[in-house]
């Protein structure tokens, strides 16, 4: 009987509840930042996109009159039944004119390639991003350590999936 409470106990950590509350995600967005980590958290709560699905998008990908954003790298559905990865459509979805303004920002000039990028002009990736926002909710003290598994990693409770659960609530 304990060993199924011990199974029930390291299920329920492992289905948590990861999106914020609206306080939070106000608290997030809102605090200073660059353009650049703005638009991209105001993005990812908007569009609901993957983290890795929006930093795949391309200025091509952005109609900068309409505000669309035209996801087209996104996750592939896997059928059991033929052992293949079946292409999924491309997402659409429409910016608010906050997030365009930002957009705008941090576009410039630029008529192609990654819209999220270094000052080497290099695609940002998904750690980079994940690490900004647990310092900023750190420093906010809107972050929490949900728990902490036997090999010392931590859940946090603010973190990019958890701003998009959030966005889809």
């Amino acid at each position: 009987m304990n060993e199924n409470n011990e199974t029930d106990k390291n299920r329920s950590i492992k289905y948590l509840d990861r999106g914020m509350t609206e306080n939070e995600v106000r608290t997030l967005i809102t605090a200073p930042m660059p353009d650049r980590e703005r638009a991209y958290y105001r993005a990812l709560y908007e569009t609901f996109y993957r983290a890795n699905e929006l930093l795949l998008c391309d200025i091509e990908d952005y109609n900068k009159k309409s505000g669309e954003l035209t996801a087209i790298h996104t996750k592939n559905k896997y059928n059991p039944k033929t052992k293949q990865y079946i292409k999924s459509p491309p997402k659409h979805m429409v910016l608010s004119k906050t997030t365009q303004a930002l957009f705008k920002s941090i576009i410039g000039n630029r008529k192609k390639g990654p819209i999220f990028v270094n000052r080497q002009g290099k695609r940002l990736t998904k750690t980079h991003f994940q690490i900004y926002i647990n310092d900023l909710a750190t420093r906010l003290g809107i972050q929490q350590v949900t728990h902490t598994t036997q090999t010392g990693k931590k859940y946090h409770l603010v973190s990019l999936k958890a701003l998009r659960e959030a966005g889809v609530r």
